[in-house]
């Protein structure tokens, strides 16, 4: 993580807002494809300084830089050496040809590419935590040739190449060109005009002392000049929590399988998103829950770098799993494995997506340490290292009960009424919460707002008739307005897409080898006459009917106009612009290599 610089009173201006959102598109990285001076400035010093989590270097470098899992591991552990930084780097900036980083491939560099700290925003999730069985990747960027040094106060510099070095005061050296080819020093650092550096020095910072637990400090300098940085030493996970967000722990029948065909995406398919919009806009689905999983070591601290796996995952089999990480006919999972990462408002943990499937009843999730990142984790079998939640899956609506408060007003342009839905299912139970409930006014009339989020199987909008509502008839009866509610039903089972592993739960789908992707959905409807009291007004021409008074459905089955929903707060997300793990879009790519990580590991040798 980015920190202020102390340079004889000088302030570094350029510090990262770690709270900025966007998918990695967007992260406004700077990149300098070249080669680095070797003709020494009259004053040399750092000029950022990034520090990263061992366990989320591996992650995310193959969430955002496509690098297959067990090439991330070896690029993370080697960063040291400017080759192994320098692949995963151009990685991430999709500088590199397709065979280093086959999930997110793009041009070959030209050169050494000089990365600056906004290289590693999507990355540096992790607050500087760090505990005993994790190491810190501490990225030290300068702007010359000189020696550059690393000094700690908890913890030890270690080389992974031998001859091994494990000290508090590390020194990349002048002149020390066979260090450098060994991993101990830098060609940034090393004072020789035929090695070219990229502007960039690693130095690795493990822990050793098992009780040590709170703040560590690391300087970095050269030429006098001293960046400083601050780190936090946590336990190592002990116990894990699962909290649904918001309390929501009902969902319905519904959700369609995952797919990475944007274009074609339905609003139920149960794919992961990461951002405030996507947490948020899935929680607030009928279909769907959010899942907060944490790690906690033995002092209660949320701790950073813990991989978590979770059982009954909503997608293809991989070959690698087992069959228990499968959904289940009442729900799925969107990701399978999923590392803890500081999110901003919720904390060091990650929301998952939980998604209802075709069958209604209880569906338990089981989560479980895995080592892989994060090998202490699962050293201890005594440790409380699984954790199991029950979300409860009910049917989709079928029935809606219209009420009018007051059933009948003067129509003078300014009454209004509220009309309330209350949806059931076919059991009688209201629907979960979250589904949208579409308000459309016939004719001289406005529904204020058109969508709103069912709560206990309710919703309510206010209608506006408008004056001169008062002369429309139904069908020779009462005089008033109509309004007409919606409602997502029940989906049909007529399309088979998705390839899946015939020994998956689906039992009836054996024979394809196919998951059914749910087809065309069936709409329920009501309406209900908000009546007008009185006689037509004298004089007054009906008023044309606003943009959004028929609130005729779409394509997509919903009404136009502007929708808003009812303020039920933010539950402590705040803005859009408060949360800065948005850029995790990618990890469902990283769950996936993230299992070969572990498939890999139980090879034998």
């Amino acid at each position: 993580m980015e920190t202020n610089k102390t340079s004889k009173g000088r302030s570094w201006m350029g510090a990262l807002k770690v709270g900025a959102l966007g998918l990695i598109a967007a992260l406004g990285m700077t990149v300098f494809a070249g080669t680095q001076t070797t003709t020494p400035v009259a004053q040399a010093s750092p000029t950022g300084l990034v520090v990263l989590n061992s366990a989320l270097c591996t992650a995310l470098g193959t969430a955002f830089g496509g690098i297959p899992a067990l090439g991330a591991l070896a690029d993370c552990n080697a960063f040291s050496t400017q080759d192994a930084f320098q692949k995963y780097t151009q990685c991430l900036l999709k500088q590199v040809v397709a065979s280093d980083c086959p999930l997110a491939p793009g041009p070959a560099a030209t050169g050494l590419v000089r990365p600056t700290p906004s290289t590693f925003k999507a990355l540096d999730l992790d607050k500087n935590q760090v505990h005993l069985g994790q190491s810190l990747k501490v990225i030290a960027f300068v702007n010359d040739d000189f020696p550059v040094r690393f000094t700690t106060d908890v913890g030890h510099f270690v080389s992974l190449t031998p001859p091994k070095m494990s000290t508090q005061n590390y020194e990349c050296k002048l002149g020390d060109v066979v260090s450098s080819q060994r991993g101990e020093g830098d060609p940034d650092c090393d004072g020789n005009p035929a090695t070219v550096g990229d502007g960039v020095v690693v130095a690795t910072l493990q822990m050793d002392d098992a009780n040590f637990r709170g703040t560590g400090h690391i300087n970095v300098e050269q030429e006098n000049i001293v960046f400083p940085a601050t780190f936090t030493v946590v336990g190592p996970p002990e116990t894990i929590t699962l909290t649904p967000l918001f309390g929501k722990d009902t969902i319905s029948t519904g959700a369609t399988p995952p797919t990475a065909d944007d274009a074609n995406a339905l609003s139920t398919d149960c794919n992961f998103a990461a951002t405030v919009d996507g947490v948020l806009g899935a929680n607030n689905q009928a279909e769907k829950a959010v899942i907060v999983a944490k790690a906690l070591d033995n002092d209660g601290n949320e701790v950073v770098g813990a991989l978590l796996t979770w059982s009954h995952q909503y997608g293809k089999f991989d070959g690698l799993t087992a069959k228990a990480l499968g959904p289940t006919r009442q729900a799925g999972v969107a990701l399978p494995q999923t590392p803890t990462l500081d999110t901003g408002a919720l904390g060091i943990g990650f929301p998952q997506f939980v998604c209802g499937i075709d069958e209604p009843g209880d569906f338990t999730v089981d989560v479980t340490f895995d080592g892989k990142l994060d090998p202490i984790s699962t050293q201890d079998p005594g440790l409380s290292a699984h954790k199991s939640i029950t979300i409860h899956v009910i049917k989709p609506a079928a029935n809606i009960a219209l009420a009018a408060d007051p059933p009948s007003l003067d129509c003078n342009g300014t009454n209004t009424s509220k009309v309330t839905a209350s949806v059931t299912n076919a059991d009688g139970q209201p629907v979960a919460n979250g589904l949208d409930v579409n308000y459309s006014v016939v004719a001289l009339g406005t529904a204020n707002p058109l969508t709103v989020n069912s709560t206990a199987g309710a919703a309510s909008s206010v209608i506006a008739p408008l004056a001169g509502a008062s002369t429309l008839t139904t069908d020779g009866g009462p005089q008033g307005v109509t309004v007409t509610v919606t409602v997502a039903g029940a989906r049909t089972q007529d399309i088979l897409k998705t390839p899946f592993d015939k020994n998956s739960p689906f039992k009836k789908f054996e024979e394809t080898g196919t998951l059914y992707n749910l087809g065309s959905q069936t709409v329920v409807q009501k309406s209900i006459l908000v009546q007008c009291t009185g006689g037509p007004l004298v004089g007054a021409p009906p008023a044309p009917a606003p943009a959004n008074a028929g609130g005729a459905a779409g394509a997509a089955g919903r009404p136009t106009g502007t929708i808003s929903g009812p303020d039920t707060g933010s539950g402590g997300f705040g803005t859009s612009n408060d949360i800065g793990w948005a850029p995790v879009a990618g990890l469902a790519v990283a769950a996936l290599m993230l299992a070969a990580v572990s498939f890999a590991a139980r090879r034998p040798e």
